[in-house]
């Protein structure tokens, strides 16, 4: 079975609907690791098949080769698919309350050491475990602080599984994958010491746990990430291709796919973009575009980026008229500025400085609207250099950069923006600084925005 099959084939499986053949094989896809599926099917397939309820199949007569006592066998079955049937009963009851409950540890407490202990045991549940995941996961983007709350809180739940209810290799997984997106959570919130040692945990708890391709692929990829973002491209792809190597294993082209992606986006990062080009058109080509439609948005994105960097404007215009609907129907507000702003870049190098200045200001303005400070100035360098081209706005530019050094100064931005700021203040007093200067400065700040986020900027994800 190579891709997920309909979640309703596992209702059908828990209540004996299916032939020998299709739960032969949904068992299967289960045992290849499919987080997702174990999601829909714990605990009561996983339970039968992994957990030792099912009993074992009856000797075979020496002779005839049959086997024995078969009839005593299948009442045992009978007897095993009820018991999980009715723990998947149960779980769903866990699973209606978890969310609330979720959110309610959100509100109250800081950490999980911070429940009372009498009370942890309560909060140790898988269900619980999964919401406080789920509602990581929902915050990345917007709130990487209470993503990384949420995260903390997750993997002290999966730290206090209940040792009778869930079997040491499955409570191990859990654990595993909770410690690892609490090391990812620490990296968006640029707390890479943290990170490391929350990877380390997660591996370490993978290494004891069933073995479950997906989810060393998963730790992998996330590891990855941290790499990349502390500049170290190498370890990133060694990462990368671990993960590769094992959805190659399993066939799973939409997420070959996305490690594809994933890589041409690093390339770039480490000043690759034909390298980067390659792979994530090759990427792009692998995915299934309906299951994650931001992420080829995200792809697209990345490769108008670079045609633009190498010059190929044409091509890069082209994308953009195909790629506006998608990111109205797909993008955030959020995704179409960034679209917007990769608009204004492409009229700034067609020669178009009208229409590019009045899209940098547009530009400019939503980041600042949104607390996105940093972003903001970028594009305010950009909207200088446009000025600097169409002549006779010096004083305009230098009073632009001036503000911009005693806001990051407030901030507390990191010493070499602050110093490319300044000297490019002092070529603007001088007459020597050119727009290239101040285009060039404004590349130069985004490059951290790409691996890392710089002292001082928003915590947003």
């Amino acid at each position: 079975m190579k891709e997920c099959p309909d979640p309703e084939m596992f209702d059908r499986l828990i209540r004996k609907q299916v032939e020998d053949e299709e739960r032969s094989a949904l068992l299967a896809h289960l045992r290849q690791g499919c987080m997702a599926c174990a999601d829909q099917a714990w605990p009561a397939a996983i339970l039968v098949e992994e957990l030792g309820f099912l009993p074992p199949k009856p000797p075979a007569d020496a002779v005839t080769g049959e086997a024995v006592d078969t009839a005593a066998y299948a009442v045992a079955v009978d007897g095993a698919w009820r018991t999980a049937t009715a723990e998947l009963s149960r779980f769903q009851g866990e699973r209606k309350g978890a969310a609330l409950i979720a959110r309610s540890l959100l509100q109250d407490y800081q950490s999980f050491d911070a429940i009372p202990p009498e009370q942890r045991p309560g909060f140790g549940t898988w269900a619980i475990c999964e919401a406080l995941l789920a509602e990581s996961a929902a915050l990345r983007h917007e709130d990487a602080i209470g993503a990384l709350h949420a995260a903390q809180l997750a993997a002290g739940a999966a730290d206090h599984l209940d040792q009778v209810r869930y079997r040491q290799e499955l409570r191990a997984d859990l654990q595993a994958q909770a410690w690892a997106e609490l090391g990812n959570a620490q990296r968006v919130a640029d707390q890479h010491r943290l990170a490391d040692l929350s990877f380390l945990k997660a591996v370490s708890r993978r290494e004891a746990g069933t073995g479950a391709p997906r989810l060393e692929a998963r730790i992998a990829e996330l590891v990855a990430s941290l790499r990349c973002a502390q500049r170290d491209f190498g370890e990133a792809f060694r990462e990368l291709n671990r993960a590769e190597s094992i959805y190659r294993r399993m066939k799973d082209e939409h997420n070959i796919g996305r490690i594809l992606i994933q890589k041409g986006v690093y390339s770039g990062y480490d000043s690759d973009p034909e390298g980067a080009l390659q792979l994530l058109e090759a990427g792009i080509a692998k995915l299934d575009r309906s299951r994650e439609p931001r992420l080829l948005l995200q792809a697209v994105h990345n490769c108008v980026h670079l045609y633009m960097e190498l010059g190929n404007l044409q091509e890069a215009r082209q994308i953009l008229l195909v790629i506006r609907p998608l990111f109205q129907i797909h993008g955030g507000r959020l995704d179409e500025i960034k679209l917007r702003w990769l608009e204004a870049r492409l009229a700034l190098m067609s020669g178009h400085h009208e229409r590019a200045e009045t899209m940098f200001r547009e530009v400019r303005d939503e980041f600042a609207q949104r607390g996105l400070q940093y972003r903001a100035s970028i594009a305010g360098l950009e909207l200088a250099a446009v000025w600097m081209m169409q002549g006779g706005k010096d004083a305009q530019v230098i009073n632009l950069v001036q503000n911009l050094i005693h806001r990051f100064r407030d901030l507390g931005v990191e010493r070499e923006t602050l110093a490319a700021l300044l000297i490019l203040r002092d070529q603007l007093r001088q007459g020597y600084a050119t727009a290239e200067a101040l285009l060039l400065t404004a590349k130069g700040m985004e490059k951290l925005t790409q691996t890392r986020r710089p002292e001082g900027e928003e915590r947003r994800g």
